[in-house]
């Protein structure tokens, strides 16, 4: 059985963006900054309007939540536009380029980008059952 699909680049930049962040999943630094950004800016935003305490307080927090959140939106549009220049940067390719997988009873084989990887597949007895599983590429 052959399984073939066409892959863009923003579908690469996705799978990319996925995999970053499952590989750290502690990213604090990147809320942090933007808490902190977002406190900065509703500090001078407190400070430039008048009226009475409680309502630029109350403006104020309406506007640390719009500015975390778009803040927030500006760091995933920059993070994702890195993505997509190292993509086409490696690849240099706009247009969707073919991916294909060949499951075979020997083992998988995937080809890309000219490039062909093949694993064979490995069966690990656990209980009552087995796992195959596709082992080391070749």
């Amino acid at each position: 059985m052959i399984i073939r699909y066409d892959v863009t680049v923003a579908d690469m930049v996705n799978v990319m963006r996925r995999a970053a962040r499952r590989r750290e999943p502690r990213l604090d630094w990147r809320w942090q900054q933007s808490i902190l950004a977002s406190a900065l800016l509703t500090v001078f935003f407190f400070g430039g309007i008048e009226g009475p305490f409680a309502a630029k307080t109350f403006g104020s927090v309406g506007f640390f939540v719009a500015a975390f959140a778009a803040v927030t939106h500006s760091q995933r549009r920059r993070v994702a536009a890195a993505f997509k220049r190292y993509v086409e940067s490696q690849y240099g390719l706009s247009a969707p380029f073919t991916f294909e997988i060949e499951i075979t009873s020997a083992g998988m084989i995937a080809r890309q980008l000219g490039q062909r990887a093949k694993r064979g597949w490995s069966v690990e007895r656990r209980g009552f059952g087995a796992i195959c599983r596709a082992g080391q590429g070749r």
